[in-house]
């Protein structure tokens, strides 16, 4: 049976590897490649969306046709994946930064810190026609700035903040109250307060904020940053956060 199985995994392996080949090697068709390691739900389908739409208006604008190929990684390999591939010199055309070691990525990739400078021609007949590409972003494309060289890398496809939603109905149970806090040492408050209530009423379901491991450490992280002034000597990408990549080996190797 184990024979069986292992002689099916690599014939479907072998097939799989045959079908992409013949997607990428298709006449007259040049491909571009893209790694990531979104593998969230919805992400893979609105990326396909977003790479048909521009396929489409590559043919109308230079009559020559395009293939966007995508490929999710796993987020538990995906910086060893970049490392062998980067260093066997066959890394796809377009790569998902923030999961690399310090200094590769000058060492991997392009600059196109002169592309950012100028106009993004696809911002023809908008508001941002004559405005540089870097300044249509809200703070200056500087997460695309690498701090080993100094130089822009990439451009970022999303914009992000965190938000949080709270029980009107458990608040009004609680505190009697309808607004939430609107200062952080107002909200500490609240939530002490609220897990004295919860252990009163004998409320063990109940706890101040739930929300998914990855979101927790994210506001844990950037809450953090802005608090604590030893965090914030350690931030050494100065991206607001710190722990969530090589800065803890950086600060434990400088005796912080």
């Amino acid at each position: 049976v184990a024979v069986m199985f292992l002689v099916v995994s690599f014939s479907v392996s072998l097939w799989r590897v045959y079908e992409v080949q013949q997607v990428e090697q298709a006449d007259d068709v040049a491909t571009i490649r893209v790694v990531h390691w979104q593998l969230e739900a919805g992400f893979r389908e609105a990326f396909d969306v977003i790479a048909h739409h521009f396929e489409k208006a590559y043919f109308v604008e230079t009559g020559e046709r395009v293939r966007i190929v995508q490929n999710a990684i796993s987020e538990r390999v995906y910086k060893q994946y970049v490392q062998t591939q980067g260093i066997g010199k066959t890394l796809p055309d377009l790569v998902q930064l923030g999961r690399d070691e310090l200094g590769s990525v000058p060492r991997f990739f392009i600059s196109n810190t002169e592309d950012v400078q100028k106009p993004n021609p696809y911002n023809k007949g908008t508001d941002l026609e004559d405005v540089p590409w870097m300044d249509t972003y809200l703070d200056g494309m500087l997460g695309s700035v690498d701090q080993t060289d100094l130089e822009y890398y990439g451009a970022s496809s999303s914009t992000y903040s965190i938000r949080m939603f709270y029980n009107a109905d458990l608040m009004r149970e609680a505190f009697d109250v309808d607004e939430p806090p609107s200062g952080y040492r107002d909200f500490l408050a609240l939530c002490a307060g609220f897990a004295e209530w919860a252990a009163s009423e004998h409320r063990d379901d109940l706890t101040p904020v739930a929300a998914s491991k990855y979101q927790a450490d994210v506001f844990r992280s950037m809450r953090a940053a802005t608090l604590f002034e030893l965090m914030l000597e350690n931030d050494r990408d100065f991206d607001g956060h710190f722990g969530a990549n090589d800065e803890v080996l950086l600060a434990y190797a400088g005796g912080d």
